[in-house]
């Protein structure tokens, strides 16, 4: 869902590499396309959300241990585009997902999925506002409420959008939603928790039909407004992320044009009340931009996105930018191929004192996979940059689909007894077997009558879903 450096590192190992796991991934289990957030579980492993290209596009959940070795892996389907924004770890080790659902439609909406400490669905619930479609972008948990950020359509037909906020209640039970209406259109991209259990958004809002700034609103724990900021430093201004900092203030980045017109990261520091401290401009001769940024222990921020690479073929490369307290660079890196795009989105300083980071990579053309790093403290993998492994679990394809009635089931990579269970899609379990799978198997559903089914695996390890369409 969300949106891009040079091959160029000179790799210098470190006595601490030698003590902290780092490694490079490129994941394309279960259709692996992107992970927009990674977070470091209470066992130490990690626990990443994003999307899978199975059925047209489906939320992907996939859990890996401490030295990103994957341990279950599961998709979650909707009627047609659905990927995976933020993922929490609960106090109960469960866990909570922020996704949208039916994305790129007039119907979308934002989407509240419940697991628990396997991945498997406690509940969901999906959240519409306004008079068209919701795209939904960013989550925050407190103790006794979560809140969703990202902008929905305020009139029709004229397609005028503005960030909202919507607040639930432990069981995901809408207590709470406000649509910020603007003079002209605004978006909200995330969200952070405060120290005072409410919420901050950050995002932009537009000033006239081809510029904007950006927006910060402070919202209490009911999702009323405390105040609104606008950040204005060029003609565009975006606030992609945002985190509260250990005094109370914000840090966001995003992209902000320089004084050549072309588009650069920024890091904007604010007060408790939002008003600028200071703000940095990272100069690059070519485009940048940031999706995350985070405080680390030393009060320095750490920042991730894309960074122009020219080259072959004049792609992006993953980007990380680490800085001190008041925002200047102590260094950078890149990562990724030097002829496909590569794109960071999370990044989050682990237990360790490293950083786990996710992403997109992309090998060849049309391959787009899942991109996960964990480096240490300066930046380094103790492997050296650019020599990803690539986990590849198992695959689950179902083919032709539609059907009269014969399906070809392709299993690959597992070699244990699973239950194949077709469902329809009023969740009623219409067949169930037991199966061995070696490669292939063929099964019949001649007696069924025209529809959409669920068909679904379940391993071990992993439970995943496809759709059957059966059409005699």
């Amino acid at each position: 869902m969300k949106k891009h450096l040079l091959f160029f590192l000179f790799f210098i190992p470190s006595i601490l590499s030698a003590q902290i796991i780092t490694f490079e991934k490129v994941i394309d289990t279960l259709g692996a396309f992107s992970a927009n957030c990674v977070r470091e579980t209470f066992d130490g492993g990690y626990i990443l959300c994003g999307q899978s290209t199975y059925n047209g596009n489906d939320v992907l959940i996939l859990k890996l241990d401490s030295t990103g070795f994957i341990e279950w892996g599961k998709t979650y389907s909707g009627p047609s585009m659905e990927a995976a924004n933020t993922i929490e770890q609960l106090p109960d080790s469960g866990y909570l997902v922020d996704a949208g659902y039916d994305v790129g439609s007039p119907f979308a909406k934002h989407w509240l999925l419940r697991l628990d400490a396997n991945g498997d669905t406690l509940w969901t619930k999906l959240f519409s506002l306004g008079v068209g479609d919701t795209q939904g972008f960013a989550m925050g948990v407190n103790t006794n409420n979560f809140g969703l950020t990202g902008y929905c359509n305020i009139t029709q037909p004229a397609n005028i959008i503005d960030a909202y906020i919507v607040i639930t209640n432990a069981l995901g039970n809408n207590v709470q939603q406000k649509i910020f209406v603007t003079p002209i259109q605004s978006q909200g991209y995330d969200l952070c928790k405060t120290y005072d259990e409410g919420y901050a958004i950050s995002g932009a809002i537009a000033t006239t039909s081809t510029t904007a700034d950006i927006y910060l609103l402070k919202l209490d724990s009911l999702g009323d407004t405390t105040w609104t900021r606008k950040h204005d430093f060029s003609n565009i201004e975006i606030g992609n992320a945002i985190c509260q900092t250990s005094d109370s203030g914000y840090a966001l980045t995003g992209v902000m044009q320089n004084a050549t017109s072309q588009y650069n990261i920024f890091l904007l520091k604010t007060d408790a009340n939002g008003d600028t401290i200071w703000h940095k401009l990272y100069y690059s001769s070519y485009e940048t931009n940031g999706f995350c940024v985070n405080q680390t222990n030393d009060k320095g921020y750490i920042m991730t996105g894309y960074t122009f690479s020219p080259g072959v073929n004049n792609f992006y490369n993953l980007y990380l930018i680490k800085t001190n307290e008041l925002g200047d660079t102590l260094w950078t890196r890149q990562f990724g191929s030097p002829v496909w795009p590569d794109y960071g989105y999370s990044v989050k300083q682990t237990k360790d004192g490293g950083y786990i980071i996710s992403g997109s990579t992309t090998r060849a053309v049309g391959g787009t996979y899942i991109y996960l790093i964990k480096i240490d403290s300066t930046g380094n993998l103790a492997t050296g940059i650019h020599n990803p492994e690539t986990n590849n679990a198992f695959e689950f394809a179902v083919y032709p689909n539609p059907s009269t009635d014969i399906f070809n089931i392709e299993i690959n990579g597992i070699n244990e007894m699973s239950a194949l269970d077709l469902y329809n899609l009023n969740g009623e379990l219409l067949s169930s077997e037991q199966i061995q799978v070696k490669n292939k198997k063929q099964l019949t559903f001649r007696e069924l009558p025209d529809g959409i089914y669920m068909l679904q695996l379940t391993t071990s390890k992993s439970r995943v879903s496809r759709k059957v369409i059966v059409r005699h």
